[in-house]
């Protein structure tokens, strides 16, 4: 799978202006939020084109495992202005 190859810049990879965080949150893809949270190089914190962070996201649709696992990163910010 790409996202375990270390080379994969994912700071580079967005569709429609998304990152792979945010497309994850959408698409309640637990397992794959752990695999992209379990790399140095992904910010749970980086908002979409709408301004909305994963956590936003997760949180407005009720994605509980989704929440849970973001949550669990040291660097999230639960207070972002969504």
């Amino acid at each position: 799978m790409l996202l375990e190859w270390e080379d994969i810049n994912l700071k580079t990879i967005k569709k429609n202006c998304t990152k792979p965080q945010s497309i994850v949150a959408w698409n309640r893809q637990e397992g794959v939020m752990q695999m992209l949270l379990g790399r140095f190089d992904v910010d749970p914190n980086t908002d979409d084109e709408d301004g909305q962070s994963p956590a936003w996201i997760a949180t407005g649709h009720r994605y509980e495992g989704v929440v849970e696992l973001l949550l669990e990163r040291n660097d999230i910010n639960p207070n972002t202005s969504n």
